[in-house]
C-alpha cells in the first residue's frame, strides 16, 4: 500500500459569506488537479457553521510543498478567509 500524506486546511470564513466560498472553492479544485493536487475533499465543517475544510493528498511531504506552493494564490485563498 502506498503512503501518502494528507493535509487538513482550514477555513475560518467571515458571517455570512461561506456559501460564496464553497462555489469559489468548487471553481478552483479543477486548477489545483492540473497542478497536479489531488484534491481528496472540501466542504463546510460539520461542526460549525464558520469554517470550511480542504483535504488534499501528496506522495510525500516534499512533494506536496513544491505543489501546494504553485496555486497557492487561487480564490480559495481569498479574502473573505480568516486562517
Amino acid at each position: 500500500m502506498e503512503e501518502r500524506v494528507l493535509e487538513i486546511r482550514t477555513y475560518r470564513i467571515l458571517d455570512g459569506e461561506r456559501d460564496e466560498f464553497g462555489r469559489r472553492a468548487s471553481a478552483v479544485v479543477p486548477m489545483l488537479r492540473r497542478h497536479g493536487i489531488d484534491v481528496v475533499g472540501h466542504g463546510p465543517s460539520i461542526d460549525d457553521a464558520e469554517h470550511y475544510v480542504l483535504l488534499r493528498s501528496f506522495a510525500s511531504r516534499p512533494s506536496g510543498t513544491s505543489a501546494s506552493a504553485a496555486p497557492r494564490a487561487t480564490a480559495i485563498d481569498a479574502p473573505m478567509a480568516h486562517r
